[in-house]
């Protein structure tokens, strides 16, 4: 006796079995990226941007180019899937387009990082997190004051894993963005940016991180800078930021500096906490 209830397969498992083939069979999908429906040439192509990225994983310098992306798939995501009126499309292709050697590719994800959708713009800030981008820095900082804080908080992170923390420090001393300076500074919080900040400060730094610094203190972001500072073997680092910060009317520095003054050992340490506790009478 058949159930009266048939037994449907759905589309995540279909679309888990479909990404498990490999690369090579990618080109087989060119008829679900041509599809009327747009949900169906959003899965097509984001089946090949995950059989993509499996393969880049398993190879440090992976390069999408016509030995093994037919160029029919090329044309397909560099001409028509980065222009698709599905967002998800878009986004979804950016990914690729990054792997791809073709000149076009540049192009095409500087053309997304202006995209009306916010996802669309998060997927190529992301992509363009790559060594081959550096020139493309510019594009990406831009990014820095998004009106979506996903896309700011994207772009902060690509900037720090291309190594532009120079670029980065700029962007923060210089918007009037509060949102984007807030952005800037908890990524450096999470990604321990912000100690090695400080180690430069003390020993060869210029004005910019003491300024770096001082906008910290500022925006009250003083609770993970004063650990560094209190916990650091670096004397000189916690002789400077007394000398420069001492006298900081954050209650969180206050404290901190009251503390000093009282149970530091250090006689010079302790002479300069002392000298920068507010003068009563």
């Amino acid at each position: 006796m058949v159930s009266e209830y048939s037994a449907a397969v759905s589309l995540r498992a279909v679309k888990t079995a479909v990404v498990s083939f490999p690369l090579t069979l990618a080109p087989q999908l060119l008829p679900s990226l041509l599809h009327e429906h747009r949900r169906v040439r959003f899965l097509a192509t984001d089946v090949i941007r995950e059989m993509v990225e499996r393969e880049a994983a398993r190879e440090e310098e992976f390069v999408l180019d016509t030995d093994r992306f037919p160029r029919e798939l090329i044309e397909m995501f560099l001409t028509r899937l980065c222009v698709d009126e599905n967002p998800d499309v878009r986004a979804r292709s950016a990914p690729v387009v990054a792997y791809m050697s073709d000149p076009r590719a540049t192009r095409v994800l500087l053309g997304f990082l202006e995209d009306p959708l916010w996802f669309v713009r998060l997927h190529a800030v992301r992509a363009l997190a790559k060594p081959k981008f550096m020139r493309q820095v510019d594009a990406i900082a831009a990014r820095l004051t998004d009106r979506s804080w996903m896309v700011r908080e994207a772009a902060v992170h690509t900037m720090q894993q291309l190594g532009r923390l120079d670029q980065l420090t700029q962007a923060f001393l210089g918007t009037a963005d509060r949102y984007g300076r807030e952005q800037i500074a908890d990524e450096w919080q999470r990604a321990g940016v912000i100690p090695a900040l400080l180690l430069k400060y003390a020993q060869d730094g210029t004005e910019v991180e003491k300024q770096v610094v001082a906008q910290l203190a500022n925006m009250g972001k003083t609770s993970y800078i004063l650990a560094v500072v209190h916990y650091s073997t670096d004397r000189d680092l916690r002789r400077k930021f007394l000398q420069d910060f001492g006298r900081h009317p954050d209650s969180q520095i206050q404290a901190w500096v009251a503390q000093l003054a009282e149970v530091e050992r250090d006689p010079e340490l302790r002479a300069l906490a002392q000298a920068s506790l507010p003068q009563r009478g």
